[in-house]
């Protein structure tokens, strides 16, 4: 990831599009994100702010003990599936939704 971080090569920025963003949302970020700089949790927050989806979820990672705070929570990737499958459960997609026949 460190050769990543800070190259402008991969730099992009989401201003401007995340306005246009409606489908249910969820932005789980963590505290050590390396790949945001500098101050992960406040540009997470702006994302989010900023998406134009009415269903929308902001679910930052803190806690240390707990794990999850780097990219794609590859320090404990448990949390990434825990959150996002209770997010989906939560907006009707979870295992128990209906299915197309």
């Amino acid at each position: 990831m460190e050769d990543f971080a800070g190259n402008p090569r991969f730099a992009y920025d989401l201003e401007g599009v995340l306005h246009q963003i409606e489908c249910p949302l969820l932005v789980m970020h963590g505290a050590e994100e390396i790949l945001v700089q500098p101050n992960p949790l406040t540009q997470a927050l702006k994302n989010y702010e900023q998406a134009g989806s009415k269903n929308k979820t902001f679910f930052p990672i803190e806690d240390r003990r707990l794990g999850g705070l780097e990219h794609c929570q590859v320090d404990n990737i448990n949390v990434l599936h825990e959150v996002a499958l209770n997010w989906l459960c939560s907006i009707g997609l979870g295992p128990a939704a209906p299915r197309p026949k």
